[in-house]
C-alpha cells in the first residue's frame, strides 16, 4: 500500500467552503490522502444556529456513490427527529459506515443522545461529536454541553466508539482550560499539566480524538514540543483528520519526524482499528 492510500481523513464534508463533490477529491489527491469519512450536519434547530449549514445524508452518498473508492459515509442522524432510530439503521443498511457528525444544541448525556449513541454502537458505527461552549457574543452557537457531560455519554455507551473534536474538546489538552472563559476557543500558549483529553483518552478504551479542524491544530501547535510529546504518548488514540481543505495539519505531523510506527497509526492504522476498511 502506497503512503498516500495508506492515509485516512477521518473527518470531511463536501459541498462547503467552495468544494464541490470534484473538489472534494482533487483536495485529497493534492495532500496525498487516500480516504475520508465523509459526515453530514443535521440539526433540526438549525435556525436558531449561528452558523448552521445543512450538510445533508443525501449529499454524502451522492459523493460515495460517485466516489465509492474514496469515500466512506456516515449519517449524523439527529436523534430529535421522528423515528430517528429507523432512519440510522436504515442508513446503515444503505452503506453509512458512521454516525456523524453529531453537532446539536443540546447536551450529549440526555436520553435522547445516549439512546441513539447506544444504538450505532450496536450497529458498529463510531461515533464523531463536535463540542463548542457558547462564545459571551453568541450565546446561541454551541454544541454538546459541557466536556463531563461527553464523559457522562462515553462512560454511559462502553460498547460505542466515540471521537471527540472541535474546539471545547481540544481546549482542554491543557489543564488550564476554564469553561467560564468562553470567548477562548484557540487559547494560546504552553500546555499545562492535568488537562482532561489526556485524562479522558487514557481512561476510556472506547474514546479518541479527531485531530481535525483549527482546534486541533492548536492544539498541537500551541506548544509544539508539548504536541509532539501529546502524539506519541497518545499514538493508539489519536487520529488524523482536517474538517477544511488546507494542508497544515499533515505539514505540522510530518514535521515532528514521529517513529514510523507511530506516523503509521495517526495518519490511517487507528482510523482502520475502528472501522476496517
Amino acid at each position: 500500500m502506497s503512503e498516500a492510500a495508506a492515509i485516512i481523513d477521518v473527518h470531511q464534508h463536501v459541498d462547503w467552503i467552495g468544494r464541490d463533490k470534484a473538489g472534494l477529491i482533487d483536495y485529497l489527491d493534492s495532500v496525498g490522502v487516500g480516504t475520508c469519512w465523509l459526515h453530514s450536519w443535521e440539526e433540526v434547530d438549525g435556525g436558531l444556529d449561528y452558523a448552521y449549514q445543512h450538510l445533508s445524508i443525501r449529499q454524502v452518498f451522492e459523493t460515495f456513490e460517485k466516489y465509492p473508492d474514496r469515500i466512506i459515509p456516515f449519517a449524523g442522524v439527529d436523534c430529535r427527529r421522528e423515528n430517528p432510530e429507523r432512519l440510522l439503521r436504515e442508513y446503515k443498511a444503505r452503506g453509512a459506515r458512521g454516525y456523524g457528525e453529531i453537532k446539536w444544541r443540546i447536551s450529549y448525556d440526555s436520553w435522547d443522545a445516549i439512546r441513539m449513541f447506544r444504538l450505532a454502537g450496536q450497529l458498529g458505527m463510531p461515533v464523531t461529536v463536535h463540542i463548542q461552549y457558547p462564545a459571551t457574543k453568541m450565546p446561541d452557537w454551541w454544541y454538546g454541553g459541557h466536556i463531563r457531560a461527553f464523559e457522562r455519554a462515553v462512560k454511559l455507551c462502553p460498547d460505542t466508539i466515540f471521537l471527540g473534536h472541535a474546539q471545547s474538546w481540544w481546549t482542554h489538552i491543557s489543564g488550564d482550560a476554564d469553561p467560564e472563559k468562553l470567548d477562548v476557543s484557540y487559547p494560546p500558549g504552553p500546555v499545562t499539566p492535568g488537562g482532561d483529553v489526556p485524562r479522558l483518552l487514557a481512561t476510556y478504551p472506547n474514546l479518541y480524538g479527531d485531530l481535525s479542524g483549527g482546534s486541533g491544530l492548536n492544539a498541537l501547535t500551541r506548544d509544539p514540543a508539548f504536541g509532539k510529546k501529546f502524539l506519541v504518548e497518545f499514538a493508539d488514540k489519536v487520529c488524523y483528520g482536517v474538517d477544511n481543505y488546507d494542508d497544515r495539519l499533515i505539514t505540522f505531523i510530518k514535521g515532528c519526524n514521529l517513529p514510523a510506527d507511530v506516523y503509521a497509526k495517526i495518519m490511517g492504522g487507528n482510523a482502520r482499528k475502528i472501522m476496517p476498511v
